[in-house]
């Protein structure tokens, strides 16, 4: 008999429009709204919603030792709200069966704890009370970005009050199986929605009839005791064979869009603008960086013909969002005494 958990990764980034160097500075939007929704729309009606529609049946079925996981990330119930109401509604019905549940992550699935502890504070803690909010189950097991871990992304996520975080596993006598699948490649790979429902039907099933356990994470913390200690000082990564970052930080162009991007931290944390803030979530997806190392043109996965193709749009975004920020700033000055300036002279 096994222990297993069955999770579920669910994101989608905000894709960017095509931004020139000439159209710095002229209010032109950052995200390619019909891409996006259009891209929200297919996953959804070939995976997400015939999926949770096969679970919920299962579940409706009596099947109540079935528990399945889900990771959601910020940028991804955004879109929900924005292009497809109707899936927050699936997601909350299966919530309220009591055998889903949610784990925390990065607000907009970002690289922030690799650079900025206050930022990676700001966004797991925004993502939590987001999930909170739509689905009424508070997140207790944190799961980073792409389960990027190391001892002292743990320590964060313990001082937040997560009673686990989700990272690749050490083995020791293989007590539990993580299975981890991105919720949309049952859509990406197979078309019919049949294909899906059957898959969703059948495998919880499956596991169940060879007497194994599916678990929810925080139960596997209660039922399990610890069996060793953890010390992983350097980064790890499940999918890297070699545990490092060359998906997202591995040439030149990634480094310099990366750096540049959190140099802007303290500068737009400073200003009042809810807008810029909700800028910055969105272009720290660690999605732009990828598209910057993919090798292959036209790779369903970017939305770019070549690396530099994604640098390049990628960074002029960026210089017109640190235009912005200054701008903001600069309508809140700080005068000698404390006291902020209005544009028009006054003092408060």
């Amino acid at each position: 008999m096994k222990n297993i958990c069955l999770y579920f990764q669910v994101h989608q980034p905000f894709r960017l429009n095509r931004f020139s160097f000439m159209d710095i500075g002229n209010g032109v939007p950052y995200y390619d709204e019909m891409l996006n929704s259009e891209i929200l729309r297919q996953v959804s009606l070939q995976s997400y919603l015939p999926a949770n529609r096969a679970l919920m049946k299962l579940i409706k079925a009596g099947n109540r030792q079935l528990h399945v996981n889900f990771s959601i990330s910020g940028t991804a119930l955004d879109q929900f709200e924005r292009y497809m109401p109707e899936l927050i509604e699936s997601f909350r019905a299966l919530a309220d069966t009591g055998c889903v549940e949610f784990m925390s992550d990065t607000y907009s699935h970002s690289l922030a704890a690799l650079k900025s502890s206050e930022e990676f504070n700001l966004q797991v803690k925004k993502h939590t009370a987001r999930v909170a909010a739509l689905f009424r189950k508070t997140p207790r097991v944190f799961r980073n970005t792409e389960q990027i871990y190391n001892n002292k992304i743990a320590d964060m996520a313990a001082a937040m009050g997560f009673v686990a975080t989700l990272t690749n596993g050490a083995s020791p006598e293989n007590k539990i199986i993580n299975l981890f699948i991105d919720y949309q490649t049952f859509g990406k790979f197979h078309e019919h929605a049949d294909v899906i429902s059957t898959f969703a039907q059948y495998l919880p099933n499956e596991i169940l009839l060879q007497n194994n356990h599916l678990l929810r994470p925080e139960g596997v913390t209660k039922l399990l005791p610890a069996v060793a200690s953890l010390m992983r000082p350097q980064i790890t990564i499940p999918q890297e064979e070699n545990y490092d970052l060359r998906p997202w930080l591995n040439n030149d162009m990634q480094q310099d869009a990366f750096d540049t991007l959190y140099a802007l931290g303290k500068k737009v944390r400073a200003t009042d603008d809810d807008q810029l803030k909700q800028d910055w979530a969105y272009l720290q997806s660690a999605d732009h960086f990828y598209y910057m190392g993919i090798q292959d043109p036209g790779n369903s996965l970017s939305p770019y013909d070549s690396p530099f193709d994604a640098f390049i749009n990628y960074m002029n975004v960026l210089t017109d969002f640190s235009l912005r920020t200054d701008n903001s700033l600069e309508k809140k000055k700080i005068t000698p005494h404390g006291r902020h300036t209005l544009e028009a002279g006054l003092y408060i």
